[in-house]
């Protein structure tokens, strides 16, 4: 995923793709693939039985946002998660519950791991100052 600038991937034999900020594409790790552009960017690499997926997120000055856990299939129940909170720029204010908070400045990163089986942490994000905050988030679900 895009964070900043811009660029285009080429994916010999497969596809090509030129990415804004918050664009993300997928491909497998043996694509002979070349990059072009200057971008800031952030990337999950998975192998084997691991799957994810990724989003960005904004939240407006002096403003909340909920992000609800999420399950994996039926079919998936033996998998475990982790939630990836990356803070793109300014700061946020993450929460679990009423007794765990954290503040993520830009560049930080703050992982939460399932409580149980096949589930992520409900997540709360409250943005304390006057400007828009970008956070990206994560889920990578795994055996």
């Amino acid at each position: 995923m895009v964070l900043g600038g811009d660029m285009t991937l080429e994916h010999e034999h497969h596809h090509s793709v030129r990415l804004q900020p918050f664009q993300q594409d997928a491909f497998a790790g043996d694509w002979m693939t070349r990059s072009r552009g200057m971008a800031r960017d952030f990337n999950i690499m998975l192998s084997g039985a691991c799957t994810g997926q990724m989003q960005a997120v904004s939240v407006q000055g002096q403003s909340s946002l909920a992000i609800p856990g999420e399950t994996v299939q039926k079919s998936d129940e033996v998998k475990k998660a982790v939630l990836v909170v990356y803070g793109v720029d300014g700061t946020i204010v993450a929460s679990v519950g009423i007794d765990e908070t954290w503040r993520i400045d830009t560049g930080d990163a703050l992982l939460l791991t399932t409580d149980h089986q096949g589930a992520t942490r409900s997540v709360g994000l409250f943005n304390p100052d006057d400007v828009e905050v970008h956070v990206m988030l994560a889920t990578i679900w795994y055996e």
